[in-house]
């Protein structure tokens, strides 16, 4: 995974979060794999950090899902072990999204 300006826009995230439920949360899973393998780039691991963060922001229900599927206690421990202050950041930010949904819900 690599930057681009998608990723940054938030009506991006709008309109086409929906998009990741498809297939059976395809994106989500193929997202918590990147945040699992140990090969992963720092850069991949910060977008995927950064794009389950979005997508529980504008998913009511993505919290839920970002759970099941190991993606938060694993963004929990990048948020401290990450690699790179990006990481750590990135994965902050995640986890500041889970807990607001979760306040909100």
């Amino acid at each position: 995974l690599e930057w681009s300006g998608w990723h940054r826009s938030e009506q991006f995230w709008k309109i086409h979060v929906a998009k990741m439920d498809e297939n059976d949360h395809r994106i989500v899973r193929l997202l918590a794999r990147v945040l699992m393998a140990p090969e992963s780039s720092d850069t991949s691991v910060a977008v995927a950090c950064h794009d389950l963060s979005q997508y529980v922001k504008y998913n009511p229900e993505g919290k839920k899902f970002v759970a099941k599927v190991g993606a938060k206690q694993r963004v929990m421990q990048l948020m401290t072990e990450g690699a790179t202050a990006e990481v750590k950041y990135e994965a902050l930010m995640c986890v500041q999204q889970i807990m607001l949904n979760a306040w909100r819900n």
